[in-house]
C-alpha cells in the first residue's frame, strides 16, 4: 500500500530545454528535498547501465536527496518541467518512474503551475500540498488505474502516436495510414469515442504547446507559429483568438505580469 503524501514546502518550478548538442549536467538533489521532473517533449535517457531508461513525453521522474536529475539526452533536443520541494514531515516516493496518466491536460498544468507559483496572492504552503499530492495521484493513476481498454486498437495506436510524435508535421492522412484506417473511419472513430476530430484534436495539441512556449520563452511569436505547425503568423493568431480570446502577444503580456509581480 502506497503512502499518502506529507507535508512539503514548494520552493520552486522551472521550464527547461538544452541547447541543441549540449550536454546536461545533473544536479544532486540535496538531503530532504524532492525534484520532480516531467518530460514535456522530446526524448532522453535516464539511470543507470542495468536500469536506464528512454523518457519520453509524460515520463514522472521523482527524484530523491542523493539521487541526479535528468542528465543524458545523447545530443537529442527534449524539454523538461522540474519542480522543487522541500519535506517538513518525512515520506517515501511512491517509486522513481512514473507518468502522466492524461497527456491531454499536461500542457495545462504546466501553464498552470506557472502562473500560481509567480501569483503572489497564492499561498505557496497551500499550493505546494496541491502539487504533490496531484502528482501522487498521476503516479497512482498510471501504474494502478487501467487504462483506456475501450478504445479500439486503431484509435488506442493514434492516441500513442499523437503523444510521442511531432504534432506540428502530423496530418490526419498521415495518422490515418500509420494506425492503417482510412481517414474516413479515424474521424467516425475520434466522433464516437472522443467526441471530437482528428482535425480539431491535432489543432488543440498545437495550441497547447503554443500557449506553454508563449509562457515560458522568449521565442518570437512567428517562430512559435511555425514550430507548433501552422502555415503563417496570421493564421496562428486567428485561430489562437478564437480558441483563447486574446491574441497570442496579449496571452504572453498576461503571464510575464504574472511571474514577474
Amino acid at each position: 500500500m502506497l503512502d499518502l503524501p506529507g507535508s512539503v514546502e514548494l520552493l520552486g518550478v522551472c521550464y527547461y530545454s538544452p541547447r541543441e548538442n549540449m550536454q546536461t549536467i545533473p544536479n544532486i538533489v540535496p538531503p530532504d528535498v524532492f525534484y520532480i521532473e516531467i518530460v514535456l517533449s522530446g526524448e532522453l535517457k535516464y539511470g543507470e547501465l542495468n536500469d536506464r531508461r528512454i523518457c519520453r513525453r509524460g515520463m514522472i521522474l521523482w527524484h530523491q536527496g542523493g539521487d541526479e536529475t535528468i542528465w543524458r539526452s545523447d545530443g537529442k533536443r527534449f524539454t523538461s518541467f522540474a519542480m522543487r520541494f522541500r519535506l517538513l514531515t518525512p515520506w517515501q516516493r511512491p517509486g522513481h518512474f512514473g507518468e502522466w496518466k492524461d497527456l491531454d491536460t499536461l500542457d495545462d498544468f504546466v501553464v498552470d503551475t506557472m502562473q500560481r507559483f509567480f501569483d503572489p496572492g497564492v499561498d505557496k504552503r497551500i499550493f505546494g500540498n496541491y502539487l504533490i499530492n496531484r502528482l501522487f495521484w498521476e503516479f497512482y493513476a498510471s501504474t494502478i488505474v487501467s487504462n483506456r481498454p475501450d478504445l479500439p486498437l486503431p484509435l488506442a495506436k493514434a492516441m500513442t502516436l499523437l503523444q510521442n510524435e511531432d504534432v506540428a508535421t502530423l496530418t490526419v492522412a498521415q495518422i490515418a495510414h500509420s494506425v492503417q484506417v482510412s481517414a474516413p473511419h479515424l474521424n467516425l472513430l475520434f466522433r464516437k469515442h472522443l467526441d471530437t476530430t482528428p482535425h480539431s484534436y491535432l489543432l488543440q495539441l498545437r495550441l497547447k504547446r503554443a500557449r506553454v512556449l508563449l509562457s515560458n520563452t522568449d521565442q518570437p511569436i512567428k517562430n512559435i507559429a511555425e514550430v507548433c505547425g501552422f502555415n503563417c503568423k496570421e493564421t496562428f493568431y486567428r485561430v489562437f483568438r478564437a480558441e483563447q480570446g486574446i491574441t497570442p502577444a496579449a496571452y504572453r503580456k498576461r503571464n510575464r505580469v504574472l511571474q514577474n509581480t
